[in-house]
């Protein structure tokens, strides 16, 4: 197997490290674990990982990574190769990475709520993620700054419209529906009184709920998280803060909490690590339009079984956050 890119902490951990083993195979990736952290060699569909190595398509057996669950893996950085048992990764040749995605400079409110409405009836038509059926809740109506004030209230109407209900959302009211929206408003009302003591105490008990790979609320989380750290620079300081303490705090708690892949995704967020297909839906999401929206979109809606329809949740959820804190005024005045 021959490397094209490796992420720069994957060097960092390799240098430091000199071993581990085989945690998880998939079609498209393979899992290393190595220390306290997951490598993951993959193939071009599944996209750059802030912990990942990509590799030439033709130089791998699609279907037949070699060993399995446990056999361990050496770093050589003499010859620059994973060894890997029955197979080898080759690194020596491929491009290291020097930069990662930037947070944007500044933000458009009345594109947000429209790549917003397209986000939610993309994810809908999907019908996939067991938080999707919340998006009807939203409330989404009317364009630009009015339109932001009238999807945003997070300390009026919006937070206080109770359960999601009514024809093309979630029907007739369901217990766990309406537990869960009210969660999402007591997330959102932190988040945006830049509370970061209150963010943690409800996003914690979210970890590791749903079914997955990466649990549901996890995603949500992950996506929340990422709205937040890609709009940082037109948001509050305030705002910033509490997002990074809510992402530290998810990072020390996820390895008892989740998986050990949900874990690894949450730890690479507090850090500033996003996958390529996050980190391109969600700058998309904050200012793009037409087919530079879409295609991202729908690329991240196509992940997992259902987790990038989970994720997309968490993205809608940060960008009304956001967009309620850029109605308000100045992004930067501080109370």
């Amino acid at each position: 197997m021959q490397a094209t890119w490796i992420a720069r902490r994957v060097e960092r951990w390799l240098s430091e490290i000199p071993a581990g083993r085989i945690h998880s195979r998939f079609d498209s990736v393979l899992n290393l674990a190595w220390g306290d952290h997951l490598i993951t060699l993959a193939l071009p569909e599944a996209g750059r990982l802030p912990g990942g190595i990509l590799l030439d398509p033709a130089t791998v057996q699609r279907g037949a990574w070699p060993g399995i669950q446990g056999d361990p893996v050496s770093w050589d950085s003499t010859a620059q190769v994973l060894r890997l048992p029955g197979g080898l990764a080759t690194l020596g040749g491929a491009i290291r990475e020097t930069r990662e995605p930037a947070p944007l400079a500044a933000i458009d409110a009345s594109r947000v709520i429209q790549n917003v409405q397209t986000l939610v009836r993309l994810a809908q038509l999907g019908a996939k993620g067991e938080l999707v059926p919340l998006l009807g809740a939203f409330g989404l109506r009317g364009s630009g700054a009015g339109g932001a004030r009238a999807l945003t209230q997070v300390s009026g109407t919006w937070a206080d419209q109770g359960a999601p209900e009514g024809s093309g959302t979630l029907g007739a009211p369901d217990p766990a529906a309406i537990a869960a929206w009210q969660e999402l408003q007591l997330l959102t009302r932190a988040l945006a009184a830049g509370d970061g003591p209150a963010l943690v105490a409800v996003a914690r008990p979210m970890l590791g709920r749903g079914e997955g790979l990466t649990p549901g609320w996890d995603d949500l989380l992950l996506g929340l998280i990422a709205t937040i750290w890609f709009a940082g620079p037109a948001l509050p300081d305030r705002i910033r803060c509490a997002s990074q303490t809510l992402a530290d705090a998810l990072a020390e708690a996820a390895p008892t909490r989740t998986t050990a892949i949900s874990a690894n995704y949450l730890q690479l967020a507090a850090d500033g690590g996003w996958s390529e297909r996050l980190a391109d839906a969600t700058l998309a999401l904050l200012g793009a339009s037409g087919p530079a929206l879409v295609a991202p979109i729908q690329r991240l809606l196509a992940f997992g079984h259902s987790s990038g329809h989970d994720t997309a949740v968490g993205l809608a959820l940060g960008s009304v956050t956001i967009l309620h804190l850029l109605s308000e005024g100045s992004p930067h005045e501080e109370p």
